[in-house]
């Protein structure tokens, strides 16, 4: 039979009043297959539509400096959301990176992510001023 067809989900971010610290990345047997940022409005939303081929992969937001998008400096947010509407997964308060398992095929699934061997989460440069 023909493989599924792909899956599309939105990686949604409302950044904090720190978005030059904010990335993230889709990674797919290790290697990154999406990704966005570093960010240049403050509390702002960003949407960005990731066409992912059927497997495993696992979603990973990182903070350069390590607070998460919320709650000290700005109430912002991260959201994965399916084609369909349905939030696979959000969150805000987070230190250096979260992580994410998402499985495609016929529907996509989500799973708390296991330990995957990734890319060190080394920050982007700083921007400068």
């Amino acid at each position: 039979p023909p493989p599924p067809p792909p899956a599309t989900i939105t990686v949604s971010i409302f950044t904090d009043r720190y978005p030059s610290e904010t990335s993230w990345s889709v990674y797919q047997q290790g290697e990154s297959v999406a990704s966005g940022g570093p960010y240049s409005d403050p509390l702002t939303e960003l949407n960005t539509s990731v066409s992912l081929t059927p497997g495993q992969f696992t979603f990973r937001i990182f903070d350069r400096l390590g607070d998460g998008v919320c709650c000290l400096f700005g109430e912002g947010s991260w959201a994965v959301v399916d084609a369909d509407g349905r939030v696979l997964a959000r969150g805000a308060e987070f230190g250096e990176s979260e992580n994410l398992r998402l499985s495609t095929g016929t529907s996509l699934e989500t799973t708390p992510a296991a330990p995957v061997a990734l890319p060190p989460t080394t920050p982007p440069p700083p921007v400068p001023p």
